[in-house]
């Protein structure tokens, strides 16, 4: 029922639906006679007609030389305008996560535990000596004296390290089951499976542990940015490396400030383009869409072609008073204000030396 092409992280993570009653399966050893029945059954069944809003061939191919599993979906969508979006994903999971020699990768996995379990060590600890001294102060009042910004830059580290290794570890309980799942699919004397219910599930299976590494993938790539936050809590200590940290705590009240007057901007820019755009241009068809391409179109990437299908009179209006008001103006207060607090800290740190 989509009027637009879906992303491809949006079919990847999809869980399509199984109904014998709409399924067919078509394996690789059958004849062009068996095929051709398969086909022309279908036809005479009149199973794609207006109604249809989506159809998906899936299959599942496994490689020897790299012991992975690849799940290949391609999905065609019907809108109701009668127009045809297709898209295809292949999701590859390996099903050896540790080599035979994979000294090094087990290696640095224990040291990746073993820092992660100092750092809890260490927070836990400074917390039982905060709330040894701060007794009198009853538990929320030592909780208080003890909580910070670093205090909560490490417990994030620790929740976001933790959170990796069970997740990693589920990952690998998840491979060996799927190992051995796909060892134990039984087939008949011809090559046909036994039990096409069974491949069903199996797919279902390759998909969800594929997803469950995306998703790792995600979160592994976002945790070097909490990594990154524990290098300013040690730039901290020297005045000179301290300035960033210092400018964005002096400014923060302002750029709150800011940030309420900016969102209020952007959002009506956001709904405005979605309003006026959606039904033409594809990165407007939704307000999430339009959000992002919002964004984008700050650094200067878009298409104004697409735009004019509107109208350009209506198109040319919209960009200029988005780019006048939002970068010309409001972005350059933005850095207004940050160089305004970087030049006050800045002399700050030279009046100390």
């Amino acid at each position: 029922q989509q009027h637009f092409k879906p992303e491809e992280h949006e079919v990847s993570l999809a869980r399509s639906e199984f109904d014998e009653q709409w399924t067919r399966w078509l394996g690789l050893n059958m004849t062009d006679e068996e095929l051709e029945a398969v086909l022309q059954g279908m036809e005479d069944s009149a199973w794609f007609d207006d109604t249809t809003s989506e159809v998906e061939v899936s299959y599942v191919v496994y490689n020897v030389n790299f012991d992975a599993l690849t799940c290949v979906r391609i999905v065609v969508v019907q809108s109701r305008a009668g127009r045809f979006r297709r898209i295809v994903t292949a999701q590859t999971h390996l099903l050896t996560m540790y080599e035979d020699d994979s000294f090094w990768s087990r290696f640095w996995d224990v040291v990746f535990l073993v820092q992660l379990s100092i750092l809890c060590v260490l927070e836990v600890l400074d917390l039982a000596r905060t709330c040894s001294r701060q007794r009198s102060k009853g538990v929320v009042g030592a909780f208080l004296k003890y909580i910070g910004v670093w205090n909560v830059v490490d417990w994030t580290t620790i929740i976001c390290g933790a959170l990796l290794v069970f997740r990693y570890a589920a990952l690998v309980r998840d491979t060996d089951a799927v190992r051995d799942q796909l060892y134990g699919l039984r087939f008949n004397e011809q090559g046909h499976m036994e039990s096409y219910y069974e491949l069903h599930d199996f797919i279902e299976v390759v998909r969800d542990v594929s997803s469950e590494y995306r998703r790792l993938r995600t979160l592994a790539a976002w945790f070097p940015l909490v990594l990154m936050t524990r290098l300013l809590e040690a730039f901290s200590a020297q005045p000179r490396l301290a300035v960033l940290t210092k400018t964005l705590s002096l400014a923060s009240t302002d750029l709150i400030h800011f940030g309420i007057v900016f969102m209020a901007a952007f959002w009506t820019y956001a709904v405005m383009g979605h309003a006026l755009f959606g039904r033409a241009v594809p990165e407007f068809a939704t307000i999430a869409r339009a959000l992002q391409t919002c964004f984008v179109i700050l650094f200067g990437d878009f298409e104004f072609d697409a735009m004019l299908q509107t109208g350009r009179m209506v198109a040319c209006l919209w960009l200029a008073t988005y780019l006048g008001l939002v970068l010309l103006i409001i972005l350059n207060m933005l850095l207004a204000i940050i160089m305004d607090t970087y030049t006050t800290v800045k002399g700050q740190v030279a009046d100390t030396d």
